[in-house]
């Protein structure tokens, strides 16, 4: 088990999602996290939190473009909010039923998953949303890339992660789970699921192999890196240098 990489962030029952966030050549990056009040709050390297954006309608998933603006899926009315590295908050596109889960790839496009639709569909950088995928999925949560730039599902229905090609051709990549949530990736190719119904991490290779990564972990919904390129200089709970540490959001 590898408890001694997971650094939990407990604020209140209303954490809903984690990002992290930052200039790429920074040792020590924020964690940024969606909350039930309509919020995002930033949290510095010694743990100190304070308010990010405001203004938003039930905000989940997050995801950062690389010119650090910060995208928001707000379940409540259907919009992706973009959130500037100042705070500014502008609807970046609308028409979604319940956008849940949020990722972005190497050319900046978006991908959501909807909660009330079951699919996932594709936001330009300039906004335009199309279809992506649907077939094959049953209630998408959170998205990821691996380190390869494939896109990934946790599926919360089906018990299983799936994998979506760039034609939005879904297959089942693991499964065995119960109730995955979060999910994430790290440099190497691996991705993380956080299991609520399991109450435990989950390390899943390039070959679809799961391994037990932390236990004991109830609560557990969102997972993210923080994405250094260097090894981190964070000191959370004694934990020391540590690189690739592995935040995780929890409910109380």
């Amino acid at each position: 088990m590898k408890n001694e990489l997971v650094k939990s962030l407990t604020f209140a029952a209303s954490v809903i999602a984690l990002a992290c966030g930052g200039q790429v050549n920074c040792r020590a990056q924020n964690v940024f996290y969606s909350s039930g009040d309509n919020s995002i709050y930033e949290v510095a390297p010694g743990g100190s939190v304070t308010t990010y954006a405001t203004g938003l309608n039930a905000p989940y998933g997050l995801a950062f473009n690389s010119s650090g603006d910060l995208f928001a899926a707000n379940y409540g009315d259907g919009t992706i909010s973009e959130i500037t590295p100042d705070g500014t908050v502008t609807t970046f596109a609308t028409g979604l039923g319940a956008p849940i889960g949020i990722a972005i790839d190497r050319s900046g496009n978006l991908f959501v998953s909807d909660n009330v639709y079951g699919d996932i569909v594709k936001i330009t950088p300039e906004g335009t949303v199309t279809p992506f995928a649907s077939s094959g999925l049953t209630d998408p949560i959170s998205l990821a890339f691996n380190s390869n730039g494939d896109l990934f599902a946790a599926d919360i229905e089906e018990n299983c992660i799936s994998e979506i090609a760039p034609d939005g051709t879904v297959t089942t990549f693991a499964t065995g789970f119960s109730e995955p949530y979060g999910l994430t990736g790290d440099d190497s190719g691996d991705l993380f699921e956080a299991d609520i119904g399991g109450g435990a991490i989950n390390e899943i290779d390039p070959a679809g192999t799961v391994t037990p990564y932390a236990t004991d972990v109830p609560g557990g919904i969102m997972l993210t890196f923080q994405p250094t390129p260097e090894p981190s200089t964070l000191a959370l709970a004694g934990l020391g240098t540590v690189a690739g540490l592995l935040f995780l959001g929890r409910r109380q």
